[in-house]
């Protein structure tokens, strides 16, 4: 009970602050979050894409022997490896919170304000 007394002084303090331009302004912070959570999800997925291609193209030409296989290929599948590892724990990190922020946006907005504040 306390706390919601306090988030409601909270939320008529900053209401007062921004008198009329409130009206606006709240839909906009909604509608930021839910782009910040497509961000949040589709992100780390581009950047996933982008390993898999970068291994899948180092895999080919190395069976291709295009080049040989003493510095460039070992580089291009380490690259490849060091970028999988680094998107799949984004993946694993921001996924599940991107899908919590588009679920309920306008509990995330709340938060942010209040952070603000």
């Amino acid at each position: 009970m306390k706390m919601t007394q306090e988030i409601m002084s909270r939320l008529d303090a900053i209401a007062a602050k921004f008198g009329e331009t409130a009206n606006y302004f709240w839909p906009k912070m909604v509608e930021n979050q839910i782009i910040e959570g497509w961000f949040k999800i589709l992100g780390p997925c581009i950047l996933m894409l982008i390993a898999f291609a970068i291994l899948f193209i180092g895999y080919n030409l190395q069976k291709a022997n295009k080049y040989e296989t003493d510095d460039s290929g070992i580089s291009i599948t380490i690259i490849g490896t060091i970028i999988g590892i680094i998107a799949f724990i984004l993946v694993v990190g921001f996924i599940p919170e991107g899908i919590l922020v588009l679920n309920n946006p306008e509990v995330y907005a709340l938060q942010e304000l209040l952070e603000m504040f």
